[in-house]
């Protein structure tokens, strides 16, 4: 019965070819899927011809087995020996004898939309008592291809910030693709995604990720966007966002006057007291070289020891100041 159906697909592809209507004109579709696409310089693009299963056959009498992928043709050209540079083939065994050709591209010759016309051979051989005879058969499918060049997302500058803790910041992403196929973008920090925009295929996307005020730890945070297009093809941009330690002012605590009586003007108070900073970042620290008690320079003194966060200042002599007639005296501002 299956060789009573090849025979009239055969002689209908015959009266079809005499009569002016191409092969790709009545060949059945190699596949239901549709928008079957690839792109210049990727992987080969592998196409399953799911509606040209067949079998083969193995007995005494008789032989049949796939024969290979003898043809494809591209609008009128065909190629026939064409293969391992443009494309290859074979087949896939889902069980013994059944099996599913396949077609590799690898590029085709043009860019844009083609419709292809796949000629798949099959062999048999048919033995009596007396001779064996030898057969090739085709059958032909089509199915529309669309090839492209590959295009990879690119973003727009975007220029790296640095901010104080307590200010928000909105970063704003604008991805381009050449190819008009844009498919996403996805933002990250820390591995922890943010905030995914998806398109169904544009030239241009757009994403934006905002942070609160005091949101962002201090010190070097890293924001970063990938571009994904319809084929896979990706690139990343990323932001770096640098958090100022708020500015805290200093503290001086720990006064003590060791010659706590009554001073005369000009007499000396020997002073004591500590000065500490909480912040930890070399910009907002104490600044050493500014330390002066009544314009004289500390730094490096024999009465106090000193850090970029921490001064200890032990018996400064420090000249009274008279409070109009007070029994009491003013301690310059450090």
């Amino acid at each position: 019965m299956k060789k009573t159906i090849i025979t009239k697909a055969a002689t209908l592809l015959a009266f079809a070819l005499m009569s002016g209507m191409s092969a790709s004109a009545l060949a059945k579709a190699c596949t239901n899927k549709t928008n079957l696409r690839f792109q210049s310089d990727s992987a080969p693009y592998r196409i399953d011809l799911t509606n040209m299963e067949d079998y083969e056959v193995h007995s005494t009498h008789h032989e049949r087995e796939f024969g290979g992928i003898a043809s494809v043709e591209v609008g009128t050209t065909t190629y026939t020996s064409d293969r391992g540079n443009n494309w290859s083939g074979d087949a896939s065994f889902i069980s013994d004898e059944v099996y599913i050709p396949f077609i590799v591209l690898k590029k085709l010759p043009e860019f844009g939309t083609h419709t292809l016309t796949i000629a798949v051979q099959t062999n048999s051989e048919t033995c009596s008592q007396v001779a064996c005879n030898q057969s090739t058969s085709q059958s032909t499918c089509s199915m529309v291809v669309t090839y492209t060049e590959k295009t990879t997302p690119y973003f727009l500058n975007i220029d790296n910030l640095r901010i104080q803790q307590n200010q928000p910041v909105t970063l704003n992403y604008t991805a381009k693709d050449d190819g008009r196929d844009l498919k996403k973008v996805v933002i990250t920090k820390d591995s922890n995604e943010l905030k995914t925009c998806n398109s169904n295929g544009t030239s241009s996307l757009s994403c934006s990720v905002g942070f609160a005020a005091n949101s962002l730890p201090v010190g070097n945070n890293y924001v970063q966007a990938t571009a994904t297009d319809s084929f896979g093809n990706s690139t990343r941009k990323a932001v770096h966002l640098f958090v100022n330690e708020p500015n805290l002012a200093p503290a001086i605590s720990n006064i003590t006057i060791k010659n706590n009586n009554v001073l005369m003007p000009g007499d000396d108070a020997l002073v004591s007291f500590t000065i500490t900073d909480q912040n930890r970042h070399s910009y907002n620290q104490l600044d050493l070289d500014t330390f002066k008690i009544n314009a004289v320079q500390y730094k490096g003194s024999s009465h106090c020891t000193s850090s970029t966060s921490n001064i200890t200042c032990t018996d400064v002599p420090i000249a009274a100041t008279p409070g109009q007639g007070a029994m009491s005296f003013l301690l310059p501002s450090v």
